[in-house]
C-alpha cells in the first residue's frame, strides 16, 4: 500500500464515523490510491502500517441492501431476513450497531445519511439523525436520503455529517454515512469508465471534506471506510462480486482471512465495545488485540473508573 500523510489516531474512541462507498470495486481502488489519485483513502490506509484489508462477501448476494444490512448488524442473511434487494424483511431490535452503542450510552449521538436505499429498521433502533424531510424509520419501507435530489448527494450528506460533528463535537456520536455515486456510475457507464473512476475521485473528495472539518476543529473519532461490494469488472452490475476491502485509523492484524460479517465486530471492538459479548454473531474482529485492549481501557476510565 502506497504510504500517504496517514491519519490522526483516534483521540476519542467514543466518536466514530463510518464511510460507505457503495460498490467500489476493491482492485481499481488500490491501483487508484497507488497512483495518488485517492489521496483521502491513502491517507486512512495509511495511518498505520496495517489500516487496510481486504475482505470478502460470502452468505448473500452482493448488492446494497443486504451488504450494508450485514455490515450494520453483523449477522448473516439467514437471521436478519435480507438475502438481496427485493428479498427481505425490516430489521427488529435488537438489530444494528445502533442499538449496540445506544446500549453502552444513551446520550451517543447516532446519525444515518444514506445516498440510497439500504435497509429498513423499527422504530426502536437507535438512530438519533437522518436526512429532513425523509421518514428514517419505517416498518417496511427503506431509508432514503434528501429530498429533493436523487436519493441524496454527497454534498448534502457531507453538510448533514459535518453539522451533526459540530454539534456534538464535545459528545460520543457515531455517523454512518454512505455515498451512492460510485455504485451509480457502474450500472449507468460499467466498471471501466472514465465515469466510475471520477466518481471515485469524487466520493475520495467528499470523504476528505469530513476529514479536514474534523481537524480544524481537533476532534479525532474514529474512522472507517468500507464497501458494501465490489462490482464485476468491465461490467455495468455487481452480480457476483463478492471482493471487498476496508481502511481505518486503527492498526489490523496482519494475518489472516477476513468477512464483510467481520466489520461490525471491528467497529464495536475499535470503540472499546466487547463484541463477544452479544453472543449471536459469527464475525470476529481484525482490529490488532493490543488496540482492542487500550480502546476498553479508555472506555472504563470514561465510565468513572478510580
Amino acid at each position: 500500500m502506497r504510504r500517504s500523510t496517514e491519519l490522526w489516531w483516534p483521540k476519542r474512541n467514543d466518536q466514530a464515523i463510518f464511510f460507505g462507498w457503495d460498490g467500489c470495486e476493491r482492485d481499481l481502488t488500490v491501483e487508484m490510491i497507488e497512483d495518488g489519485t485517492l489521496p483521502t483513502l491513502a491517507r486512512v490506509a495509511s495511518t498505520t502500517d496495517t489500516s487496510w484489508i481486504n475482505a470478502t462477501v460470502t452468505d448473500h448476494t452482493t448488492d446494497t441492501r443486504s451488504g450494508w444490512t450485514q455490515v450494520l448488524t453483523g449477522l448473516c442473511a439467514e437471521v436478519t431476513k435480507v438475502f438481496n434487494n427485493s428479498d427481505w424483511e425490516p430489521i427488529g431490535r435488537p438489530g444494528t450497531i445502533f442499538d449496540v452503542l445506544k446500549t453502552r450510552d444513551a446520550q451517543t449521538a447516532t446519525a444515518l445519511f444514506s445516498g440510497k436505499a439500504i435497509y429498513s429498521i423499527y422504530p426502536e433502533a437507535g438512530v438519533d439523525y437522518v436526512p429532513p424531510g425523509r421518514r428514517a424509520i419505517r416498518s417496511s419501507s427503506p431509508v432514503y436520503g434528501v429530498p429533493g435530489v436523487p436519493y441524496g448527494d454527497a454534498e448534502n450528506l457531507v453538510n448533514l455529517t459535518c453539522q451533526t460533528i459540530e454539534k456534538h463535537a464535545d459528545d460520543p456520536f457515531f455517523i454512518f454515512i454512505v455515498f451512492y455515486e460510485i455504485d451509480h456510475a457502474g450500472h449507468r457507464h460499467n466498471h471501466a469508465s472514465t465515469e466510475y473512476r471520477e466518481a471515485m475521485r469524487m466520493i475520495d473528495d467528499a470523504t476528505g471534506q469530513v476529514v479536514s472539518f474534523c481537524e480544524q476543529r481537533d476532534i479525532k473519532p474514529v474512522m472507517l471506510v468500507t464497501t458494501d461490494h465490489g462490482f464485476n469488472k468491465g461490467a455495468d452490475h455487481h452480480l457476483h462480486a463478492p471482493e471487498i476491502w476496508a481502511a481505518a485509523n486503527a492498526p489490523f492484524k496482519e494475518k489472516g482471512t477476513f468477512y464483510q460479517l467481520d466489520i461490525f465486530p471491528s467497529l464495536l471492538d475499535v470503540s472499546g465495545i466487547d463484541y463477544r459479548a452479544l453472543g449471536n454473531r459469527l464475525g470476529c474482529s481484525f482490529i490488532k488485540p493490543i488496540y482492542s485492549v487500550l480502546a476498553r481501557y479508555q472506555m472504563w476510565q470514561r465510565n468513572g473508573a478510580t
